[in-house]
């Protein structure tokens, strides 16, 4: 039949079902159902899986005899709508996506991000207002995976919805409306109450309403929040604004927030000898690796494995971002009855551990190694590979390097999303946290990664990647504004020079100093640091495409493209300035298709309508080149041609008057 009218479905506050303004009767786990397979892959979800997530495992019976119960009260409540619900094929449970309307659907479907960089302030809007209740509140499900799987939701939607917030609060489009304003920031406060832009918004806002003793209360609760949660003071513009509206002096009776009793101030004079170096402090995860199992194979390939997984644990010690117990531990914990990997985890106190399993095939021995959370139970990462004795340089150089990798990120990812309380927040959340803001490239991500790892340095200050991420905040933030000064440069090469001085093994912090010389136009200087970088972590893809771009600025093109295409290969899903980095390489090789069919997939995006102008005018696409142009005006009217000379760090001035020439070409001056 013709569907007409769909079903609404609302899964934030009080989850209902309502039909023809009708509210239907259905099982509270039917919610629970439609909010896992909205975010499934495919929005598809095996009974098994279903059964798991709503049941439970701990009796399969019982569990199996419910979900049939479940699905006959479902069908039941179909009898009374003109479509079904839920439907299954090959297995696996889909609802019927024609019919209904769920506003969790369209909460995952809408792009905080892409709406953030648009201006689109209306999808703002609407997801803020969708997402003001919280999701799911049903009193008749207390079964833990599914706990777990809401709260991580609930972490990630948290984190969009302050995305969202902040952009609203930081636009032109509330300027004007003070009542407004001040329900975002209220908002923005309970959403995440570390935000300072909120709490500066509203002491501005009860300032201006003349209610100062309102205002300064709104202080001291930033100042005690701050200092409760995460044991610092506000950052310096809070505490300029509070002084410039006078709402720091003491009265007799407001007390200053107490100081910390526990909190030491670290030293600044670099590690003492034979001190630890405060990993519990960082909060860095822990992992433990066991030794091979072996099934219907020989011990010579045992010896082999073994060997291999010494050279993916001294890989794994490289990264400071993780810490790995001695391989003692391993073998001790293989010994013992303890198997599932909960149980480890608690026995030896880490959150990770990895398995691995050498079985015979048709084509000869398979390696197979699982990266297992040990918190939740849970599988996050798994790599094969054939055991070829007649080549083990490939074994061990290849195989091992992207077993490390794959796992590194696969770690960083689960503690990103891992849910955390304010109060145990630590060094290497913090610096997560900050990594994740760096995606996007928009001044108020830009800021609010600063915000992070400033805190994560507060936590430890001998956190070498903290200081490389506030190394590349603050050189990103210079481009961004399209800074001609080079103070924040200055800035942010100092961070890269104390990371490197931290952990000289650690990639990063060469890195950062290699993209700041490149902007203050020390080429030699910046190749330099990139080589050295690329020796340390030689698999590192966001590396490379740096390394790409210096490369590029050198005058060096083919040497650049053989860098962004191997950091292509070995980040398929990588950020969209890979993209922009290479078509970059192709016009200075006047490959002006090729560097046009690079950004096709980022033309909506604005801030490649410089070089896709120039690419299309040289390319002789006079009409794409204007339209492009257009854009770019649109977005940047005060682009100014002349300017390039001094923001663009071509060693080769023949190489900046080559872009200058497509951009005059596609009416740009």
């Amino acid at each position: 039949m013709s569907i007409t009218q769909q079903c609404k479905v609302r899964l934030f506050g009080r989850p209902s079902i309502e039909w023809n303004n009708h509210e239907q009767l259905v099982p509270q786990k039917l919610f629970a159902l439609l909010a896992l397979l909205a975010t499934a892959p495919n929005k598809r979800m095996g009974r098994k899986e279903a059964i798991n997530n709503l049941w439970g495992t701990s009796d399969r019976q019982k569990a199996n005899a419910s979900f049939r119960q479940f699905l006959v009260r479902v069908k039941k409540a179909d009898q009374k709508l003109p479509e079904c619900i839920l439907k299954e094929a090959g297995g696996s449970l889909y609802y019927n996506s024609e019919f209904l309307d769920i506003d969790l659907e369209n909460v995952i479907e809408l792009d905080v991000p892409k709406a953030v960089r648009s201006g689109d302030y209306e999808t703002l809007k609407s997801f803020i207002s969708v997402t003001s209740e919280p999701l799911l509140e049903l009193d008749t499900l207390h079964n833990e995976a599914f706990e777990d799987w809401r709260t991580n939701l609930a972490t990630q939607l948290a984190g969009r919805r302050t995305t969202a917030l902040v952009a609203l609060i930081d636009s032109d489009h509330t300027i004007g409306l003070p009542a407004y304003r001040e329900q975002l920031a209220l908002q923005l406060l309970e959403t995440d109450p570390s935000q300072e832009l909120a709490y500066r918004v509203l002491m501005e806002h009860y300032c201006e309403s003349w209610d100062r003793a309102r205002a300064r209360d709104v202080y001291w609760q930033c100042a005690e929040t701050l200092l409760a949660d995460y044991g610092v003071e506000p950052e310096l513009s809070t505490r300029q604004l509070a002084a410039s509206l006078g709402l720091t002096t003491m009265g007799p009776d407001r007390k200053p927030p107490p100081q910390p009793a526990n909190i030491q101030v670290p030293s600044r004079q670099g590690p003492v000898p034979n001190e630890d170096t405060s990993l519990s402090r960082i909060g860095v995860p822990r992992i433990i690796l066991l030794p091979p199992r072996l099934v219907g194979t020989t011990s010579s390939t045992a010896g082999i494995l073994e060997a291999l997984l010494d050279d993916i644990t001294v890989g794994l010690t490289r990264y400071r971002s993780i810490s790995v117990l001695a391989g003692h531990s391993g073998r001790i914990a293989a010994q013992s009855a303890i198997e599932d990997a909960p149980a480890i985890g608690e026995r030896y106190g880490v959150q990770y551990l990895v398995k691995s399993t050498v079985r015979p095939s048709n084509e000869g021995e398979i390696a197979t190694f699982l990266l297992l959370d040990c918190r939740a139970g849970v599988s996050l990462a798994a790599l094969e590979a054939p055991i070829d004795t007649q080549n083990l340089s490939e074994l061990f150089s290849g195989v091992g390097l992207e077993i490390v990798r794959q796992f590194v990120n696969a770690i960083e990812r689960s503690e990103v999303e891992f849910p955390s309380a304010a109060q145990n927040r630590t060094a290497y959340r913090y610096f997560l946290e900050g990594r994740r803001a760096l995606w996007c490239s928009d001044l108020p991500d830009l800021r609010r990664a600063r915000s992070y790892f400033q805190k994560s340095i507060r936590e430890s200050d001998r956190f070498a990647p903290a200081h490389a991420g506030m190394s590349r905040s603050l050189s990103m933030e210079r481009l961004v504004r399209g800074m001609q000064c080079t103070d924040l440069l200055l800035e942010s090469l100092e961070f890269a020079e104390s990371s490197i001085r931290l952990d000289p093994l650690d990639g990063r912090g060469l890195r950062e100093r290699g993209f700041c010389n490149l902007y203050l136009r020390r080429h030699e200087e910046s190749l330099q640091s990139f080589a050295a970088a690329a020796s340390v972590n030689p698999n590192d893809a966001d590396l490379l495409a740096d390394y790409a771009d210096a490369l590029t600025h050198a005058s060096m093109p083919s040497e650049a493209l053989s860098n962004i295409l191997r950091a292509k290969a070995l980040n398929p899903d990588g950020p969209d300035y890979y993209d922009w980095i290479h078509a970059s390489i192709l016009y200075q090789m006047a490959n002006y298709d090729g560097a046009i069919q690079t950004l096709q997939p980022l033309a909506s995006n604005p801030a490649v309508s410089r070089l896709l102008a120039a690419s299309t005018a040289m390319a002789g696409d006079m009409k794409s080149a204007r339209r492009h142009a257009k854009i770019l005006r649109t977005n940047y009217p005060d682009f100014d041609l002349r300017r390039l000379f001094t923001v663009i760090p071509d060693k080769n001035i023949k190489d900046t008057k080559h872009l200058l020439e497509g951009l005059w070409r596609a009416g740009l001056k």
